[in-house]
C-alpha cells in the first residue's frame, strides 16, 4: 500500500504564480509570497471538503 503525499504549494516561475494540485485538478493560488500560499492552500482545502460534504447530505436527502 502506498502513501498518499500531502498536497503542497508550488511555484511555477513562468507565470509568477503559487498553485496546488488537489484530486488532479491545479489551482491557481496567486503571486504572493510562500507563507500566503501556504495559508490559501489551507483554506481551498477546507472549502473543497466543506462543498464536498454539503453535496454528499444534499444527495443523501435525495433518496428519503
Amino acid at each position: 500500500m502506498t502513501k498518499k503525499r500531502e498536497a503542497r504549494p508550488w511555484y511555477r516561475p513562468s507565470r509568477s504564480c503559487w498553485y496546488i494540485t488537489l484530486d488532479g485538478k491545479q489551482h491557481k493560488l496567486g503571486d504572493c509570497s510562500e507563507s500566503e500560499a501556504w495559508v490559501r492552500a489551507d483554506t481551498l482545502k477546507r472549502q473543497l471538503k466543506q462543498e464536498a460534504s454539503a453535496k454528499a447530505v444534499s444527495s443523501d436527502w435525495g433518496h428519503l
